[in-house]
């Protein structure tokens, strides 16, 4: 998943990183009970986890 995310859609519940911080004006849909809720902001990929995330 992309910068289109939340927490709970992330392994471990984790924030959404992204190359920058901005917040997508959209929702995403998360469960029947919740629907379809705000995007939140992502977080910065910090430089140093950049190893972590390219194959």
């Amino acid at each position: 998943m992309g910068r289109v995310s939340r927490p709970e859609l992330q392994p471990d519940g984790a924030q959404p990183v992204v190359p920058s911080a901005i917040q997508p004006e959209t929702q995403v849909f998360i469960s029947g009970e919740s629907g379809m809720v705000d995007v939140l902001e992502p977080r910065a990929l910090e430089a140093e986890e950049i190893p972590g995330v390219v194959e």
